[in-house]
């Protein structure tokens, strides 16, 4: 089913709904766009992993051998 399909039937059986679940519907919907909107820029804050790497090899950015070839 394509977006502007089941657009048109979420309309069409909202049109068929009373008010108070209407408005209960709408504060669900409220309720769901605050959280995801929330989730998302909750994690993607720079600085969010500082202090997560607690080892790191001296080693770490030096060629591997499997590469070697390549150089």
């Amino acid at each position: 089913m394509t977006v502007s399909k089941l657009k048109s039937k979420l309309h069409e059986d909202l049109d068929k709904l009373p008010l108070p679940v209407l408005q209960e519907i709408e504060a669900l919907l409220a309720l769901r766009l605050e959280t995801q909107k929330e989730s998302i820029y909750e994690f993607r804050k720079f600085g969010a992993l500082a202090g997560m790497v607690q080892f790191m090899a001296p080693d770490f950015n030096a060629p591997l051998d499997d590469f070697m070839e390549y150089q």
